[in-house]
Formats: structure tokens, sequence, C-alpha cells
């Protein structure tokens, strides 16, 4: 009887051991409490965390299989379980793959920002440090650059760029080598960085007088920690708050700028023989400056205006301009910046491109090989009782502006990982009365679809599940279907 026991705990062990390694080795999801996710560039994998109740897991799946390649276990970090109220707030993968960022909130009384780089391949923490008080700042990825190589690392802390050492087996590492300091003005917790992260952009205020007459700063600095001149001030331009429209190409270091109803250019290439020079200054023509943008290839500037647009009365303040009757117009100039060419500071070409609906996500892009100019447009369309919103994307040729097929479509430049925004698909040819799905993140391609299908005619009863599914067909890659 003790043997046949013995056996009977050993049995109900394997078989514990064998529903566990299905759970963490097979993607089943997260139930109803997964709201984030996000894409590896290549498609290949995703990672998904809790936005409910507070854990500080991280979990990365494999698309092919659905197999769970590693957990990010941010208990690991120092400081971070002390707060037992701490959550993760942003994730994002290198460009290369390579390596994995991750945010933790504490929103403890400082309300301290703490990131962790891990290593992508292998999942082990490489580095972690406070590195914001966010009382009052969201932080995106624009606020923390790896340099030198992955063995420094930049970042903002109490109103300072920092300079941390992070490379393994230093032995200064996570040690403070140098910083900026902004003294009077303050800087936002962004910059403009060069190609070789070797200059900043920063725009500075003073936040000791909040008028809105008081001045801003946009200021070049030199931003190399090996450099004679580090810390030092390259170029400054001082504007009013009603500035706005700035964009900034970093290729070339080009920065161009709206105000007073002109866009103007300037080069900001060191090695340049017209570095601090401004390069172009038109009027603006139209009611509504929209975007700036470059062409490299063709030394151009494009500049994006819209029309019949006008303030609605009684809208709130931030609501911006809205279409007239259903209907706005981009109107999408090109114009030369060649200082050699006999046509420079002339406009080349124009377009006019018209959309019925100004809301969320309207945008015009270069392609990801600047070959087209894209205009992503958004409308919004009532089906029953329920109103969708159906993206599309329209494409110009960037030589002749012919229309064309889009194609290499580029990610949205303003991305904030912070936020999240829930891919605008229309999945209504998908369910039904006892089916209902929600997008959770769109893989690079657009091909797949993270998303919770909910299913049960009644939402709040439903059964939620995590899946990975074709937006077109409905075809469900993850969970793995039963075979038969």
């Amino acid at each position: 009887m003790t043997l046949n026991r013995r056996w009977l705990v050993i049995l109900l062990l394997l078989l514990y051991s064998a529903v566990a390694h299905a759970r963490d080795t097979y993607f089943d999801g997260h139930r109803n409490d997964i709201l984030s996710a996000v894409w590896k560039p290549d498609g290949a994998q995703f990672a998904t965390w809790h936005t409910v109740g507070y854990d500080v897991y991280v979990d990365i799946w494999r698309v092919s299989d659905g197999l769970r390649l590693m957990v990010l276990d941010h208990g690991l970090a120092r400081g971070i379980l002390a707060y037992p109220n701490a959550h993760i707030s942003e994730v994002y993968w290198s460009d290369d793959g390579e390596t994995i960022t991750t945010v933790i909130h504490t929103r403890n009384e400082d309300g301290h920002v703490r990131r962790q780089l891990w290593s992508a391949e292998t999942g082990d923490m490489l580095y972690s440090y406070v590195d914001f008080i966010a009382r009052s700042h969201w932080l995106g990825p624009e606020t923390h650059q790896i340099l030198n190589d992955g063995k420094l690392v930049a970042y903002w802390t109490d109103h300072r760029l920092a300079y941390m050492d992070i490379e393994l087996g230093s032995a200064t590492l996570g040690q403070e080598l140098a910083a900026i300091d902004f003294g009077a003005l303050t800087a936002d917790p962004f910059a403009y960085w060069s190609g070789d992260r070797k200059q900043a952009l920063f725009i500075l205020h003073d936040w000791g007088a909040r008028c809105p007459s008081c001045f801003r700063y946009y200021r070049l600095i030199d931003t190399d920690p090996t450099a004679d001149s580090f810390g030092e001030t390259l170029w400054e331009l001082q504007v009013s708050r009603s500035a706005r429209g700035d964009s900034w190409y970093s290729a070339n270091n080009l920065f161009a700028l709206h105000r007073d109803g002109k866009i103007e250019a300037w080069d900001l290439n060191r090695n340049s023989l017209r570095f601090g020079r401004k390069i172009l200054r038109v009027e603006r023509e139209f009611e509504f400056f929209h975007t700036l943008l470059f062409d490299d290839s063709r030394n151009r500037i494009i500049i994006v205006e819209q029309s019949n647009m006008a303030l609605i009365e009684g809208a709130h303040p931030d609501a911006g301009p809205q279409c007239i009757d259903r209907r706005c117009e981009y109107h999408i100039g090109f114009w030369d910046i060649d200082m050699t060419s006999p046509t420079t500071n002339t406009r080349l070409m124009s377009l006019v491109h018209a959309y019925p609906y100004n809301g969320r996500g309207s945008r015009v892009v270069l392609s990801e090989t600047s070959s087209q100019i894209h205009v992503h447009t958004v409308e919004k369309i009532d089906k029953g009782d329920e109103s969708v919103w159906l993206r599309d994307v329209f494409a110009y040729d960037l030589a002749s502006g012919a229309p064309a097929e889009a194609r290499d479509i580029a990610r949205d430049p303003a991305y904030q990982p912070a936020v999240y925004p829930e891919p605008l698909a229309d999945l209504s040819h998908l369910e039904d009365e006892s089916t209902r799905y929600r997008a959770i993140a769109l893989s690079p391609d657009g091909a797949k679809l993270l998303a919770r299908r909910f299913d049960g005619e009644d939402m709040m009863d439903a059964t939620v599940t995590t899946v990975l599914i074709y937006p077109r067909t409905g075809v469900q890659l993850l969970p793995p279907r039963p075979a038969g």
C-alpha cells in the first residue's frame, strides 16, 4: 500500500510538471489583464506583460511555435521589490533586436522611473538604474541613448543629462562619468541627437517664469564626453512659445521650425561650410501648418500644410482645427535647399491630397527607403451600434509626385512606446453575436495581429483569450489549435 501511494505521488508530480511545462512552454496568452505587447523589429518574437495589478514580469514568445523563450524578472533588480506598487510602463527592442529595454514606474511618493537593459538572446539583465524622477514627465526612448558601442549610456536624471559607465567588467561600472547641467534653464527630457550622438539639440525653458510670452531656446550642445568641448554650446536659437512644428533630420543635422507664419531651416552639421546658417525661409501659404520632412537624396525640404479646416466654436482648446464638411486637404510642397543649384530656395513640385476625416493617426511621412511620400489617413465608420476606425496609406512617388502603390511603409516616427495605442484594425468581419475582438499589437509587416478574443454574448462575462491571428482571414496562429 505504501508503495502504491509512493507511485501515486510520483505520478501526480509528473503530471503537474507536464502541465506546468506546457503552460510555461507554449503560448496560452494571458487572460483579460494583458493590455500591452510589443513586437521584435523582425517580427519573429513579441513581448507581453500585465498592466492590471502590480506584476514585474515580461514574457518573450516565439511566433513560429508559441514557445516562451524567456521571462524577464524585474525582481532581480535591486530596489524594485521595495515598492509593492511597481508596474511596467514601457518595453521596446533595440533596432538591431539584440537588447530589450524595460521601464518600471514605482508610483511611490517620489515617482521613481527605473530602466533595465536585457540581453534579448539570454534574458540576462545587463544593468538597472533610476533615470528620472517622474513627477511631471512621461519618458520616451529619446531620453535614453547607448553610446560608444554599448559602453556608455546617456540618461535624464533630475533635469541633468548624465553619462554612466555600462561596460561589463569595467572598474567604474554603474558610476556617473560626466554630466551636462542646464543651470537656470531646464531642458525637456527630450533631445534631437545627431547620427553619431556627438551633439544634440535641446529644447530649454525657464521653469521659474511660467508665462505665455516667455522665450524658449533651441541649444545645440557638444555631447561627446571624450571631447575637450564637451558640454559647450555650439549654436542657439531663441524663439517665442508660439513657435512650433520643429523638425530634425539626423543624417545631415538639418533643423527646421515654423514660426510667425514662416518656415525656416538651418544647417547644423559642424563639418558643413554653412554650419549655423539659415538655408531656407518661406512664407506659409495655407491655413494650418502640419509637418516638415527632409528628402536627403534630392536635397529638398518637404513642407506639409492643411486647408479647408477651422476651429470649432465651443470645442475643447486642445481639440485643434477640424475638417469642414468632412473634407480636409494636405498641400505638400517640395523646396530645393541645394546651395549649388540654380533653383535653390524655390518650390520644385506640389501635391494636393484630400481626405475625408481628420481623426487620430492622420500624418504624412517618408517611406523607409525615402522613395515615396505616404499619407496615412484614418476614417471613422459607423457599423450598426458600433464605430470602427479604418486606416489607409496613400503613396506618391518622391521623384515625380505621381500616385503609386504604397511600399516600404515606415514605422510612425512619433511612436511612443509608453502609449501603445490600439492598432486601427477593423475586425468586424470576424465577429458575430458571441465573438468579439480587441486589437493589442500589430506585427511590423502588418500581417499578424495580437488580440483579445471575447467568447460569450455578454462581454462582461465572456471568456477572454489572448490570440495571435491573421486579421484578414481570422486564422488563429497562437495558441495552437488541437489537430483535428
